[in-house]
């Protein structure tokens, strides 16, 4: 499905070569369709890759992280819509989600493999031994 929504997002790119109101609203739809799906199937990896223990602290890491970034978003989208306008907008959307799928794909095939540890203990009561160890 991740493949499925990031195929899916350069359509939008196209909403400034069509030459009508209704297929620009169709580029639109499908990418918007694409971001959706994509979304969804991003939601659902933690579950997939890390034991259950960890699912909670990943998903609010990715959650908490994913807010700034999209607070930055917002600002940067603003100040090139004010400058420039919204083509290059949309081109980097268009790009960003297949980018995203490859380095998403990459890292869930090294967590899956083994190939990536996490050095980080989350296991319960793993805070009050670094207090009582310090």
């Amino acid at each position: 499905m991740l493949v499925i929504g990031a195929a899916l997002m350069p359509v939008g790119t196209l909403t400034f070569f069509v030459h009508s109101l209704e297929a620009a609203l169709a580029c639109l739809c499908v990418a918007a369709f694409g971001h959706v799906v994509w979304v969804v199937a991003t939601q659902t990896l933690p579950g997939d890759l890390f034991p259950g223990r960890y699912v909670g602290y990943i998903t609010g890491t990715a959650q908490t992280t994913g807010s700034i970034g999209n607070t930055l978003a917002m600002l940067a989208i603003g100040a090139a819509v004010a400058w420039v306008s919204y083509k290059p907008v949309f081109i980097v959307a268009g790009i960003l989600h297949p980018i995203g799928t490859v380095i998403i794909s990459r890292l869930s095939l090294a967590i899956s493999s083994g190939r990536f540890e996490a050095r980080l203990d989350l296991s319960p009561g793993s805070l009050d031994k670094s207090k009582r160890n310090s």
